[in-house]
């Protein structure tokens, strides 16, 4: 398969590190993890392709056992069609196109609502031409890899607000720790008492680790939910 640079893959988050040689990591993947890809490369791309003939949007839970840091964590392949231009085509097989992307959550279920996600990274590819089989699968495996990048090379730290490649770690925090001094103040988790900038929707001090440990999602101070209107997500302010 041909690897595609991650300066041509579109991220809500620039987690990634520019210094790593993410594609000698590519082509030096051990040979099981390669035929592992493919394997899911192809799995994913029959089903997608068989399920969106009729759709707009599609979301497939790719199966995960592993935790970031000790975080539960889901990860969801998605595709979406531009509708404006689905419109002005006149079908779904007269535009192939798609964004092609997968989700990468929080896994913050409890025994009391209904499962919730907390967005950690979502990394997706623009027009995608779903017509050749080929070029579609490549665009699938690099997804599944860089997917695979951040499940065993990012961690999380509770000055940060989100999850970092783990060569980056450091230095973040010292920029974060650096601007902290000057423009603020440290806070400390209202439950583990470690250093963090996060804080719930009713303004007290809760890191992203905790909240998703909490066997119920309510503030572990004055006992408020802590998800959003949705029950979709954990709602953090920055401090």
């Amino acid at each position: 398969m041909k690897f595609i640079k991650y300066d041509k893959l579109y991220m809500e988050f620039k987690l990634f590190k520019s210094e790593v040689d993410y594609e000698y990591i590519f082509n030096n993947l051990d040979e099981d993890i390669k035929e592992d890809l493919n394997f899911l490369a192809t799995v994913y791309y029959e089903r997608l392709v068989e399920e969106l003939k009729d759709l707009i949007t599609l979301n497939l839970l790719i199966p995960n056992m592993k935790s970031i840091d000790d975080i539960p964590v889901k990860i969801y392949l998605f595709i979406v069609r531009d509708y404006k231009l689905l419109v002005e085509s006149g079908s779904v097989t007269d535009y192939p196109k798609v964004k092609i992307g997968v989700n990468i959550c929080l896994y913050l279920k409890d025994h009391y609502t209904d499962d919730a996600t907390d967005s950690l990274q979502t990394l997706y590819f623009l027009n995608c031409d779903t017509s050749d089989q080929e070029i579609f699968k490549t665009y699938i495996y690099n997804l599944l890899f860089y997917t695979h990048i951040i499940m065993n090379n990012f961690s999380y730290h509770p000055l940060l607000t989100n999850i970092y490649h783990e060569e980056d770690i450091e230095n973040f925090v010292e920029i974060k720790t650096a601007h902290i001094r000057l423009f603020g103040e440290f806070q400390q988790c209202s439950v583990c008492m470690e250093n963090t900038i996060s804080m719930t929707k009713c303004k007290h001090i809760l890191c992203q680790r905790c909240a998703c440990n909490l066997i119920k999602k309510v503030c572990p101070i004055c006992r408020r939910s802590i998800v959003n209107e949705d029950n979709m997500e954990v709602q953090f302010y920055i401090t």
